[in-house]
């Protein structure tokens, strides 16, 4: 759904939705603004799809006690290493062998 928005419509539609889970937890604008220390006019702009930062989207969420919906934006992976990918065995590189075409003729073979 979202590769056919635009990022202004993403962000009014994840203000969309944050303000559906607000509702249903029935906290107002007022007691949102005290419990996550984001101003007023800064909910006012995420709203409208202006850009807000990742630590406002946080203190948000916080203050919904939705934090650990981040969680399912970006679900912890198997962590990398260079160290345990230097010791795993390389590939050795095979060659392909050509196709030798026996119809081939030099030209000073008639």
């Amino acid at each position: 759904m979202y590769s056919l928005l635009s990022d202004e419509d993403i962000m009014k539609n994840l203000a969309s939705r944050f303000d559906a889970l607000r509702l249903s937890k029935e906290i107002k604008d007022e007691e949102l603004v005290e419990k996550s220390g984001v101003s007023s006019v800064t909910i006012s702009k995420f709203r409208s799809g202006k850009n807000i930062t990742l630590k406002t989207l946080i203190g948000l969420l916080r203050a919904l006690g939705e934090l650990e919906r981040l969680e399912t934006v970006l679900p912890e992976g198997k962590e990398w290493s260079p160290l345990a990918s230097q010791t795993a065995s390389p590939k050795k590189r095979v060659r392909s062998k050509k196709k030798q075409n026996s119809s081939f003729i030099w030209g000073d073979e008639q």
